[in-house]
């Protein structure tokens, strides 16, 4: 009997001092332990302030999209689910939304492709309320290959933009080169840091035609699968990303995209009734550049269909647009048309000979690579462009119409 207590009393010492020596199951500790890069991370507006929109690619092996939200102090807020698709060979495409989210909280996040692993921590810094800052570049149409000009001017523009404490990255299209699609290209263009921190809204540009811009952007309030026709609402401001890449083959089709473009204004409008000041409107094929493709025949559909007569009959503020690799500022109706140049160098285009250059107020073609800084508080908006060399290339203010 006693021999048994002697080892009953030994067999509970062993077991405590195990115990005691045993890892804490803290899922904190657990997710800074395991580490990877998310592959082509990017972040999109959510359909408003309080909302984030995630996609990401993984290897085919890991089908479950799920997203983790931290405080900055490593508590868990909440754990979100999200939706996953083939995208390229041996690749899956990855999306989800984080809600909720408080103005002016610091937070993490972290993303898993099999809900077992972990990528590591990357900030989000939510949007205040009131004033805020957002950027906005024309064609970064990225080429393939770590050394190209492109990947690293586009780099450097971002780093000025994060820098500038830009919340968002309003794009005008053509995010990439190859109109075919290349993930080489859509790895320089989300590779600076910067981008894990700070959603890009994009246009879709002519160069962007093909399935890997769905794969790669989170789009929110899409009016219709893969239309790239999309609203969103950050702070008073209601910005809407129509989609101008397409080519119509005669007026009848360009009146018909133009109906679309009515339908999703007035999508955006009513879900966002009585909570904007400003309207801006992104896309990609400027109808008031001076270069070479003002001229083009689809551009001149779009104007004959009335796209422009859409942007007065909606109240529009701001139009912003790319496609000609050239900075040029026109007011139309009380309306203020920006066309940006490029914001990696990746071309230029001169005025063209045919173009009426006195209609501009302002056109410019250092044939350096520019990006643009907006500042939105209240009711007034003011608008900046630069040079990648610090440059001030061009500044207005705009006033809402609703004072």
């Amino acid at each position: 009997m006693r021999m048994f207590k002697k080892f009953f009393l030994l067999s509970a010492l062993v077991a405590f001092f195990a115990a005691s020596c045993a890892p804490v199951n803290n899922p904190v500790l657990i997710d800074e332990a395991v580490q990877f890069d998310a592959e082509m991370l990017a972040l999109t507006p959510g359909q408003n302030t309080d909302k984030l929109n995630l996609a990401w690619y993984s290897d085919a092996d890991g089908a479950k999209s799920v997203v983790r939200l931290f405080m900055e102090s490593g508590e868990l807020v909440k754990t979100e689910a999200g939706t996953s698709g083939e995208a390229s060979a041996g690749k899956l495409w990855h999306k989800a939304t984080l809600t909720d989210l408080v103005p002016g909280t610091s937070y993490k996040y972290s993303v898993s492709n099999d809900s077992i692993g972990w990528s590591k921590k990357y900030d989000y810094p939510a949007p205040a309320a009131g004033a805020f800052r957002f950027a906005m570049v024309g064609d970064p149409q990225l080429s393939a290959g770590e050394s190209n000009l492109t990947a690293k001017f586009w780099k450097e523009s971002v780093e000025k933009i994060a820098e500038s404490g830009a919340s968002f990255i309003l794009s005008a299209g053509d995010h990439v080169d190859n109109s075919g699609g290349d993930e080489a290209e859509y790895a320089n263009l989300f590779t600076p840091l910067a981008l894990r921190s700070i959603p890009i809204a994009p246009a879709k540009g002519n160069h962007d035609a093909h399935n890997l811009f769905e794969y790669h952007f989170n789009l929110p309030n899409e009016l219709r699968e893969a239309s790239a026709n999309y609203f969103y609402l950050r702070n008073n401001v209601l910005f809407i990303a129509l989609n101008t890449s397409v080519y119509p083959d005669g007026k009848e089709k360009a009146e018909e995209y133009v109906a679309e473009f009515d339908d999703v204004i007035r999508a955006a409008k009513a879900a966002n009734a009585g909570k904007y000041d400003f309207v801006v409107v992104q896309h990609h094929k400027s109808t008031r550049s001076v270069a070479s493709h003002v001229a083009d025949a689809d551009i001149e559909l779009y104007v004959e269909a009335g796209f422009e007569r859409l942007m007065a009959e909606h109240g529009v503020d701001l139009v912003v647009a790319g496609h000609d690799h050239i900075y040029v500022r026109s007011l139309v109706e009380g309306i203020v048309y920006l066309t940006l140049s490029t914001a990696s160098g990746s071309k230029f285009y001169q005025p063209s000979e045919n173009a009426d250059i006195s209609s501009p107020i302002k056109y410019s073609q250092r044939e350096i690579p520019e990006y643009t800084i907006v500042d939105v508080d209240g009711k007034s908006m003011t608008v900046k462009t630069y040079g990648l060399d610090g440059q001030l290339i061009d500044e207005f203010s705009l006033f809402s119409k609703k004072i």
